[in-house]
């Protein structure tokens, strides 16, 4: 049952929004669009199934019709004798991989668009996975991107009058420390159609020390940044508390994104800046994929918006609890659509969230194929190393498990401090302890450890194929 006292505060939020529309039609757009998507997420889950699938059965039609790549589909399967994909059989669409994606170049694009779309964006990958990708947008489907980053917001309780900063990778030399740079509002109308509070800006050039420093200057009531950067900060900022060096840094609210988020840097946010996590999963092709709920449990995928799979090795859904790929379909964006698409990220599936919305839900998102580990029979899993216990056996500022071998893991540490023979000891014993038979841990200590080129960073990274 929903929660009646939730869908009014969330009424409340979006009307002290419309008290601040921007006054341009984009804002009545989206404005308006948010106040379907407030109704529409505590309908059953059977009405929103009913409504993914007239999304759906349009998305097919235009697809077949327009789009080389699926066109070729469905050509193959009716020369072969077989039923055309249809919603009751949408189990038979083709996955479609990144690998296809990237070389299939153009053949994904519409050679053109229905009534009323119209091309206006392209996005890039960051190509953190060796296949940078690139899909065309239409102005309806950053519309729909727009409402769900709304979404987010209100579901988070964010005062969008109030200060905003952001750490992340920018271009080089763009909002480099100390200065970073300021804009006169949250982001652009295409996702705030309302008037906001500041944004300051701080590339991720910038170290651990400077982005605390700079966020003890700027003093913004909310940061947005990856979940790495959050343990990082929170971990420094804990080490000058204790040593009285430096002022202590508050915030209302944390978001986070393009990380795994685990629970201690939950719990380090919280005690060390007073503010709850919550997490976006998005991909740069896609936009929003699930949002955190309001009541901490899942992630709630939005499915006015897109459909989720979970599926196993075989191209199965799995069953609640259990992992698997998460295969995405774009139901707005029609210049490059993406029907069962392959993200490259593995989720794990759960049972319908309490809160009382319809919309599906993941229980948590686990990483990417590169993050699980391989064992020495070639079974693959998923480490969990309890980040917040190495912490307490040593002086711990960042740490990465790397695999180039199946009987073998190095465990990379930078240390506040130098470590003792005890505390290496006990570091490759946990290590260890944690690690599958016939697999060996090698500690090794570091003076730093680099991000991606996008600037993400992977606590765990494997290089062995299974």
């Amino acid at each position: 049952m929903a929660d009646r006292s939730e869908r009014r505060r969330l009424d409340e939020r979006l009307a002290a929004l419309d008290a601040r529309a921007l006054p341009d039609a984009q804002a009545r757009r989206l404005l308006a669009l948010q106040r379907n998507l407030n109704e529409s997420q505590w309908w059953p889950t059977a009405q929103l199934s009913s409504f993914s699938a007239r999304l759906l059965t349009a998305l097919l039609e235009f697809a077949f019709a327009h789009v080389p790549h699926y066109r070729d589909i469905d050509r193959a399967r009716r020369a072969a004798g077989q039923a055309p994909i249809r919603v009751d059989n949408f189990g038979e669409m083709p996955v479609l991989t990144r690998r296809t994606l990237q070389r299939t170049e153009r053949r994904l694009d519409a050679e053109q668009l229905p009534q009323g779309h119209r091309e206006i964006d392209v996005r890039r990958s960051s190509g953190s996975t060796g296949m940078p990708v690139e899909t065309h947008v239409t102005d309806v489907g950053n519309l729909w991107q727009g409402a769900l980053n709304l979404r987010a917001h209100l579901w988070a309780a964010r005062d969008v009058r109030k200060k905003l900063a952001v750490i992340r990778k920018l271009e080089r030399g763009v909002a480099s420390y100390p200065n970073g740079d300021a804009q006169p509002a949250w982001g652009s109308r295409l996702l705030f159609p309302v008037r906001t509070g500041p944004l300051f800006r701080l590339s991720t050039e910038a170290s651990i020390a400077e982005q605390l420093e700079w966020l003890s200057r700027v003093r913004p009531d909310y940061l947005l940044t990856f979940p790495s950067i959050v343990r990082a900060l929170a971990l420094l900022a804990m080490k000058q508390s204790n040593s009285n060096d430096g002022a202590r840094l508050s915030l209302a609210g944390i978001s986070t994104f393009g990380e795994t988020v685990d629970d201690d840097v939950r719990a380090l946010a919280q005690d060390v800046f007073g503010a709850r996590i919550y997490d976006t999963y998005s991909a740069e092709e896609t936009g929003v994929i699930a949002l955190e709920c309001p009541s901490g449990s899942a992630y709630h995928v939005p499915s006015e918006a897109l459909l989720v799979e979970i599926l196993d090795e075989n191209d199965r859904p799995v069953a609640p609890g259990e992992i698997g790929r998460v295969v995405v379909t774009m139901l707005h964006n029609y210049a490059t659509p993406l029907i069962r698409y392959a993200i490259g990220d593995y989720a794990q599936a759960c049972e319908p969230c309490a809160c009382g919305r319809g919309l599906p839900t993941l229980k948590r998102i686990v990483g990417r194929e590169r993050n699980m580990l391989i064992g020495p029979t070639g079974d693959a899993y998923w480490p969990s190393f309890d980040t917040r216990r190495l912490r307490e056996v040593a002086p711990i500022a960042q740490m990465q498990f790397r695999q180039d071998a199946r009987d073998r893991v190095d465990a990379l540490f930078v240390l506040d401090a130098p470590a003792t023979d005890e505390q290496t000891v006990a570091l490759t014993r946990h290590v260890h302890a944690l690690l599958p038979s016939g697999m060996r841990a090698e500690v090794r200590y570091v003076d730093a450890i680099p991000r991606s080129a996008s600037g993400k960073f992977e606590t765990c990274w494997s290089s062995v194929a299974p």
